[in-house]
């Protein structure tokens, strides 16, 4: 058994093992290197009760504030690299910062970073996986806790990349009503023009918003004294100014050369040769040397960072990749208040490559909806960049079935949503082939085929209509009615309370509009034809889903599209074939870091499920904005509000963590262990998770789940993959429940 909780004291070193799979890593991140600990050393910290703000409104950088709760001494939950799903303290950590807030009087806007640098930045980095897979031999010994502390050391988790996890803390923000905006690009540069342009009275963040002309940062909010029940509004938070760093590091103040030497020095103090042996060269006493610190003493003995970097010896092309970054600081695009995607500082010419270093431009329409949370920023990065980065999943992505998976079946889906989105584009975009990067094969870049005739065409001849007494119409355009998953979509075509008509009527109503994304999606799927009649997967998901809860209904579809894929049919054993589908169901968790038992086989399997779940959803973005951007829906009298409840009506929000698999297969070893004993066996496995919510009823939750998709499989008949296993499985399960 594993706690998430661990110390900083004893961590293991990273394995650098040169030949191991890895994944693509950035070079310098969103924040100035060693930034804490040079303005902590120079002691340019500020301290001041929260209550000060009171009346103005915080900007804060979302992607910050996630790192921030996760990367404290106690509050790092290094399993959710062994389960999955999203971090548990995110959501209680935000309610704590919120009510803090609240009771200073003090808004709040959440700022995420959109689309990041070029990959041209990034690395591959073998030592990631490396250090994975020296966790889990541990845990395979019987070392739980040095296999804790060893997915603690192989890397936090990051809101950008980790699975689902922007959608779901932007469905988080929305639920508590929450002002939020995702950046076009990064996320400090649009709180720097945020302030500047009085839509915030602060900006709480990450320190690279000070290389974009913010003058005060909020780097740190203490809200311990929120126990104290006599004086619950006596949080605090520490502030440094850009000048009081700008002079430390000894650069003359005002002006635009202020503000290019700080730019110049962040860089440096990220990836500058001399820099990090200076770093690694640490003195046998004294205090360490820091990044910034050391680019203080080389711009000393040089006259600046620029006459330092270009004394260097350059044999690597660092010099242009010093410019590089340099230039896509100063040109940085925000969303400014006139719904244009610009550069922050417009003054003088754009030079003729900064597409280069910022990346292609993309349509100021489909930018605003990424905004809004409705499409994400996978594709449209893909897009920008011309390159998409297929990650290695958290087992390490050595499964041959699932590189065969993600090289088939799926990307024929993405290529399909990425045609979707860029029919409204300049012909460059449809025409242009984005190339995609593996994990296991990096130096063999492949490219999503061309789509002949346009999914567009195809999918678009026929519109989703609600019958007048479907519950689903409703009288106000904008009203949140149930959500229009894909069951609910099957079942409302073959009762005939959902038809589909042609023309060119406008949609109106939130569950309308989401309703003929996910339509068009069921398409390109092959749940159902453009007549709205269900195909052979389409009546089966029908047959399996009658009776079942809502809240299963998205995992019933993924789970069949797997069956599909062939995706089951290397399950060892009963246990493992029932278990497997339990990881389509995630398991309720307090909030603290997840405690139990592991399993990479199921870990392995559900790198499956995030990848399926991430594809349908990125497709129903993309039929949701090919709608739109065909004025096939209002697109005029919607709030930003109300653009955001739009984007919860969609499917596939959410990317379960694999503990109700682990929790099913524990239970089911006890229950066989012990002659047949259930109610034994449900004794132990509350044992086993001691601070699940439920896991009994998750359990059971899990056996729903699979009596819905052996009812899918018995209709889809013999020749289904796996089809004599699951029967055989589900026989063998009858007594055990």
């Amino acid at each position: 058994m594993m706690s998430g909780s661990s110390s900083n004291e004893g961590q293991q070193q990273r394995n650098k093992a040169a030949g191991a799979a890895g994944g693509f890593r950035k070079e310098a991140g969103t924040s100035i290197r060693s930034f804490d600990a040079f303005v902590s050393e120079r002691r340019l910290l500020k301290t001041l009760p929260m209550s000060v703000m009171k009346g103005g409104t915080v900007g804060v950088d979302a992607d910050h504030f996630v790192a921030r709760v996760l990367n404290g001494p106690s509050k790092r939950e290094p399993l959710v690299h062994a389960v999955g799903g999203f971090p548990n303290s995110v959501e209680a950590a935000l309610d704590a910062f919120l009510a803090a807030l609240k009771a200073n009087g003090v808004a709040a806007t959440f700022v995420l970073t959109g689309i990041d640098r070029p990959p041209e930045t990034q690395q591959f980095n073998a030592a990631l996986s490396a250090q994975r897979m020296h966790a889990w031999s541990l845990y395979d010994r019987g070392q739980g806790e040095q296999a804790v502390m060893a997915f603690d050391d192989a890397e936090p988790y990051d809101v950008r990349t980790g699975p689902g996890g922007r959608r779901m803390l932007l469905r988080a923000l929305a639920t508590r009503g929450v002002d939020f905006i995702v950046a076009p690009y990064r996320a400090g540069a649009q709180l720097a023009y945020m302030a500047a342009a009085g839509y915030v009275d602060a900006v709480y963040g990450s320190s690279d918003a000070l290389l974009y002309g913010l003058e005060r940062l909020i780097t740190a909010v203490d809200l311990r004294n929120n126990n104290n029940s006599n004086n619950s509004n006596s949080s605090t938070f520490q502030w440094v100014t850009r000048r009081a760093v700008a002079g430390e590091l000894g650069i003359p103040p005002g002006g635009a050369g202020e503000s290019q030497q700080l730019v110049e020095a962040a860089v440096a103090a990220a990836s500058f040769p001399p820099v990090e042996h200076m770093v690694q060269a640490q003195p046998a006493m004294g205090a360490p040397v820091t990044a910034l610190r050391a680019v203080q003493d080389l711009a000393g003995a040089h006259g600046s960072v620029y006459a330092a970097v270009v004394a260097y010896p350059d044999n690597g092309g660092y010099g242009d990749r010093f410019r590089r970054e340099c230039a896509a600081a100063r040109y940085q695009p925000v969303l400014k208040e006139d719904g244009h995607v610009e550069p922050l500082d417009p003054e003088g010419d754009l030079p003729n490559d900064v597409h280069d270093v910022v990346g292609k431009r993309l349509p100021d329409e489909h930018l605003f909806y990424m905004s809004r949370g409705l499409v994400g920023t996978e594709l449209l990065a893909a897009l920008a960049h011309g390159v998409y980065i297929e990650e290695a999943p958290l087992d390490g992505g050595e499964n041959p079935e699932y590189r065969a998976f993600v090289t088939g079946s799926l990307q024929d889906v993405r290529g399909k949503a990425l045609n979707l989105l860029t029919q409204t584009m300049h012909r460059y975009y449809q025409y242009n082939q984005v190339r995609i990067l593996y994990w296991f094969d990096p130096g063999t870049p492949r490219a999503f085929a061309k789509v002949v005739p346009p999914v567009y065409s195809s999918v678009s001849k026929r519109k989703l209509l609600f019958s007048s007494t479907n519950s689903q119409q409703t009288s106000e355009p904008h009203e949140v009615s149930a959500a229009p998953n894909f069951l609910r979509l099957l079942m409302g075509l073959s009762s005939g309370s959902m038809t589909t008509e042609e023309g060119k009527r406008q949609l109106e109503g939130d569950a309308l509009v989401a309703g003929n994304a996910g339509f068009r999606a069921m398409q390109v799927l092959g749940l159902c034809d453009g007549s709205g009649a269900s195909t052979g997967v389409g009546k089966a998901l029908v047959a399996g889903g009658t009776g079942l809860s809502s809240d299963l209904a998205d995992a019933l579809v993924i789970a069949v599209l797997l069956v599909q894929a062939s995706a089951f049919t290397s399950a060892a054993s009963h246990t493992s074939l029932v278990a497997r589908v339990g990881t389509l169901v995630g398991l309720r968790h307090n909030a603290i870091g997840f405690t139990g038992p592991l399993s990479r086989d199921l870990l392995a399997f559900h790198a499956f499920v995030t990848a399926e779940v991430q594809t349908c959803r990125w497709l129903v973005e993309a039929a949701l904005v090919s709608l739109l951007c065909n004025e096939e829906a209002d697109r005029t009298s919607r709030s930003d509000d109300e653009w955001t409840q739009l984007g919860l009506q969609l499917p596939f929000g959410s990317v379960p963590n694999a503990a109700t698999g682990i929790a099913i297969k524990s239970y089911l070893d006890e229950v066989v262990h012990n002659n047949g004993d259930v109610n034994g066996a449900k004794n132990t496995v509350r044992g086993m998770f001691k601070h699940a919510v439920d896991v009994v009823g998750d359990v059971d939750r899990g056996f729903k789940l699979w009596d819905a998709l052996v009812t899918a499989v018995r209709t889809l008949g013999p020749s289904t993959p796996a089809y004599q296993q699951f029967l055989d499985a589900d026989a063998w399960l009858k007594n055990k429940r």
